[in-house]
């Protein structure tokens, strides 16, 4: 796993993107599992697309970069297998205050989750 970034140094767009859920782990700060999820830090919002296998571990890694789900305004899904969706609900209890996007095609349980923590559910098909 570890910690890929683009600093604003190197990307004159000022996007840093790193991965804190992901089966390899080339860091001894970060702990790997199966699933995937990456904070994208830019100037408008940060973003967290996916949310790994399991929500301990992805914020434990949030936390080794120094950062917190209070620094997440986003979240985008890519599908709803468990090892990109599987951190949602732990991201949720600590911050409720996000946008959540997804396609239609996600169960009607994951939908519910994000509504219930208060946060607001947009449903993409583009």
């Amino acid at each position: 796993m570890g910690n890929s970034r683009s600093y604003p140094s190197d990307n004159p767009e000022g996007v840093i993107i790193s991965i804190v859920f992901d089966n390899n782990s080339i860091s001894d700060l970060f702990e790997g599992a199966w699933g995937f999820s990456c904070l994208i830090e830019g100037k408008a919002k940060h973003i967290l697309f996916d949310t790994g296998g399991g929500g301990e571990l992805l914020l434990r890694n949030l936390r080794n970069l120094d950062k917190s789900s209070s620094d997440i305004e986003m979240i985008i899904l890519s599908h709803k297998h468990a090892d990109h969706v599987g951190g949602l609900r732990e991201v949720l209890e600590e911050n409720g205050n996000l946008e959540v996007c997804m396609l239609p095609s996600f169960p009607d349980n994951v939908k519910e989750t994000v509504k219930f923590a208060g946060s607001r559910l947009i449903e993409s098909v583009d």
